[in-house]
């Protein structure tokens, strides 16, 4: 890993509902930025870099634009570029009916 071969610590956050989770959850990417901001405060890290990959990408964003003080950088990979698929792909997932929520 690049990061930890120029001596950053690094740290992975286990999504819910992936992994080893045991949530049930399937929170979105804004939900995860809260998740990411109490984790960054709880560890006391000054000045991090956030690494997002598709979800994570979207939580990082959040984060940035919420607390645009919080992130050194931030690194967005495989950011959704199509957020009406996303929901339409998550409400499925959830077996909500779409027809319910206006986009």
């Amino acid at each position: 890993m690049i990061y930890w071969e120029r001596g950053y610590n690094v740290y992975f956050i286990d999504n819910l509902s992936h992994g080893k989770s045991k949530s049930i959850l399937f929170p979105s990417g804004f939900q995860y930025s809260f998740i990411v901001r109490r984790f960054i405060k709880e560890k006391n890290i000054k000045n991090p870099i956030l690494h997002g990959t598709s979800m994570g990408a979207i939580a990082s964003a959040y984060v940035a634009q919420k607390v645009p003080e919080m992130p050194k950088l931030i690194i967005c990979e495989a950011l959704p570029h199509d957020f009406d698929l996303l929901y339409q792909e998550m409400m499925s997932f959830m077996k909500i009916p779409i027809t319910l929520f206006f986009w």
